[in-house]
């Protein structure tokens, strides 16, 4: 599926396809943008709707290792790392089978 916000997707016709056979749901954020952690919900919400019923979801943190690489704007607003409680929160309330953070790394 092409990478859509979650109102882009809504209002796509097409991207409701995506979901009807698929085996499971792999929902990821930023860890250092609230932005992305906040519309988890909705991306859980839209997908199970569009979803067979109980297709599992995996909830996945994205962890740059270096975060100036990811961010262009002044680099002392980067203090929105999303805490660990705030994600088991996520996992309870949006009820991920499994969580998992992934790195990226440069040569």
């Amino acid at each position: 599926m092409p990478i859509f916000g979650i109102k882009e997707a809504m209002n796509n016709k097409m991207a409701y396809f995506d979901y009807f056979c698929c085996h499971c749901n792999i929902i990821v954020f930023s860890i250092f943008d609230n932005t992305t952690f906040d519309a988890v919900e909705d991306w859980v919400n839209f997908a199970k709707k569009h979803s067979p019923k109980k297709t599992p979801v995996f909830l996945v943190a994205h962890k740059n290792r270096n975060r100036e690489s990811c961010y262009e704007g002044d680099l002392n607003d980067l203090n929105i790392e999303v805490t660990s409680k705030e994600i088991q929160k996520l996992i309870d309330k949006i009820g991920a089978v499994k969580y998992f953070e992934c790195k990226d790394y440069q040569n």
